[in-house]
């Protein structure tokens, strides 16, 4: 059996078809820690009886692991899991790491506390090394070798159908001004208000700034939403509603310009879904998406060190070139074959 250990994230449900559609479904077991408001279910889902009531959830969780022969670790972050690991060496060896980034960066940044120097130097450092596998990109795989020495084997996956090519097609509306996203959600990773500046300084002559904010941090979301409104006025346009994947992705389709300016890797299936549009996208040259990206041989606009002064579109040979590179590679066949080398398959 493959366990495959969970929290509720809106992508899942599609994660679930995808290896229920592509693979031995009496293989896997899908353990959810909590049950989540659109959570789906099937025969291979269940959840976590236990989840909030300590030694009982350690039991449950034990029982399921001792049953698998391999485990999944869809993010790395809750303490509930790292805890357990922690105690039961042993079974971190069977465990495959979906390295999400969050995960990762957040426990390789010191912080005061004592309880955070006891999470991030002991516990947390003790089961990434015990891990038997970490599923991510190259960089972000040589970032755990530097900073934890782990001899953990390497799979490279983009992991979930939400980072496929989509392959829609949606004529893009004619309009007279520029369309800039920035980010892809309310968290402060985003490092919206200094993009925010950077706009405000290109003194372009018409554009509109889309920014989702509808999922995150809501006390940031505020305040993005507050700055942006105070420095570009009415060209600035707060996403707070959640929208459906559908909308989003026609939404997508109306971006001229997206600015990534996170310092990690993050936000990859707006990255590849926008590419895969044809769209200019601006992303830090030391982010380890980038170094996937360019391998993947699409062009890329770099942020620099003084932020970005100026903004280019794509050339029509240069969007047909990444059209066709993501296509390639973000594409439902080779995520098969990156899973069946996960799985053993």
């Amino acid at each position: 059996m493959i366990l495959h250990i969970a929290f509720p994230e809106k992508f899942f449900n599609d994660y679930i078809d995808f290896v229920n559609d592509n693979f031995e479904v009496d293989r896997h077991t899908f353990f959810f820690l909590k049950k989540g408001k659109n959570s789906k279910t099937a025969p291979n889902v269940v959840f976590s009886r236990y989840y909030r009531f300590g030694v009982l959830f350690y039991i449950e969780l034990l029982i399921y692991m001792l049953k698998a022969d391999k485990v999944v670790l869809h993010s790395l972050s809750k303490w509930s899991v790292i805890r357990f690991l922690f105690f039961f060496p042993w079974l971190a060896r069977k465990c495959y790491w979906y390295l999400w980034g969050a995960d990762l960066y957040y426990n390789i940044v010191e912080k005061g506390s004592l309880k955070y120097y006891y999470f991030r130097n002991i516990a947390y450092r003790k089961v990434v090394r015990n891990l038997g596998c970490i599923v991510s990109n190259r960089g972000d795989y040589q970032i755990v070798k530097d900073e934890f020495n782990t001899q953990a084997e390497h799979l490279e996956s983009f992991l979930y159908p939400s980072n496929l090519f989509k392959n829609i097609d949606i004529s893009a509306p004619v309009k007279d001004e520029i369309w800039i996203q920035v980010g892809n959600s309310a968290d402060p990773s985003n490092n919206h208000l200094e993009a925010i500046d950077w706009i405000k300084t290109l003194n372009l002559p018409r554009y509109k700034v889309v920014c989702p904010l509808s999922y995150g941090n809501a006390k940031h979301a505020e305040l993005v939403k507050q700055y942006g409104q105070e420095q570009l006025g009415e060209s600035f346009i707060p996403l707070t509603t959640f929208m459906n994947l559908d909308e989003y992705v026609k939404l997508l389709s109306k971006i001229d310009v997206a600015i990534f300016n996170h310092k990690r890797q993050q936000a990859v299936g707006n990255i590849v879904t926008l590419l895969g549009f044809g769209k200019s996208v601006y992303i830090r040259e030391d982010v380890t998406t980038t170094e996937l990206l360019e391998r993947v041989g699409v062009k890329l606009f770099p942020i620099g060190r003084d932020g970005i002064t100026s903004i280019e579109l794509l050339t029509p040979d240069e969007k047909e070139r990444n059209i066709a590179k993501i296509k390639e590679f973000f594409s439902k066949e080779m995520l098969i074959l990156q899973s069946k080398k996960i799985f053993g398959d």
